[in-house]
């Protein structure tokens, strides 16, 4: 039996449906020099008018067949990482999100996480598509179909500040970090990092894992204040096969 060359790249049903039109992720096999023209057809013969790329940082050859067609680079996507040794205490002033629903001032925080999202900056990307996005994050993952806990600090009976996790095997993983407007300098971001560790620590997870914006300069100082370090950097490209009108 012949074995089957690797997709060139697969459909996203949940992106589709967001977009209303096909979006799909290229494989690096499509982004290959030889065979990146017949991956555009193949795209535009499937109707797809976005396809997200993502290429390690230091490929440059990639990254110059992209900048070649005029994709915009739409993140420098940086994953931080620390080794946990157990013990660490959980802060003080943040607790368990504990209802089942998501309030107004929970779903503003998800939209405060992103405010650098590749969603919210590629003006091509339609308007509604970042606030939809951030708002299912949210909701999901109070609904624990996402993330395992929902974490939020809490100052004069108002919310100040969320990060939510996930544990996947001997890894946790923050999904979204938020700070409220007028909460930010007093130390609730690093309450959040401390009680993301303990949390993870409770749960014997051996290593932490965020994800950010090289551009989000503040996230990048939170994270590495807690003692995490740069894993892993990507270019995120946004091919469109045509203007979004």
């Amino acid at each position: 039996m012949p074995i089957e060359p690797p997709a060139a790249f697969s459909l996203l049903p949940w992106d589709s449906e967001l977009f209303g039109y096909p979006v799909a992720r290229l494989a690096p096999e499509g982004l290959r020099p030889e065979l990146f023209p017949a991956t555009l057809e193949q795209l535009r013969g499937q109707g797809v008018r976005l396809a997200y790329a993502q290429v390690p940082w230091s490929d440059q050859a990639t990254r110059a067949l992209l900048d070649g067609i005029g994709a915009p680079m739409v993140d420098r996507k940086v994953t931080f990482g620390k080794a946990l040794t157990g013990g660490s205490i959980p802060p003080a002033g943040v607790e368990a999100w504990q209802e089942g629903e998501v309030s107004a001032e929970l779903e503003a925080l998800a939209l405060a996480s992103g405010h650098l999202s590749r969603f919210r900056t590629d003006a091509q990307v339609p308007s509604h598509v970042f606030p939809t996005l951030y708002k299912a994050w949210i909701r999901r993952s109070v609904l624990g179909e996402i993330a395992d806990a929902v974490l939020v600090a809490r100052e004069a009976g108002k919310l100040a500040g969320l990060v939510t996790l996930a544990q996947h095997g001997p890894v946790s993983e923050i999904g979204l970090v938020a700070v409220a407007d007028g909460c930010r300098g007093q130390g609730i971001g690093r309450r959040l990092m401390a009680a993301a560790e303990a949390w993870s620590d409770a749960r014997k997870a051996g290593r932490l894992e965020v994800v950010t914006q090289g551009e989000n300069a503040a996230a990048c100082a939170l994270y590495r204040s807690a003692g995490c370090l740069v894993v892993q950097e990507q270019a995120i490209y946004h091919v469109w096969m045509e203007p979004v009108g």
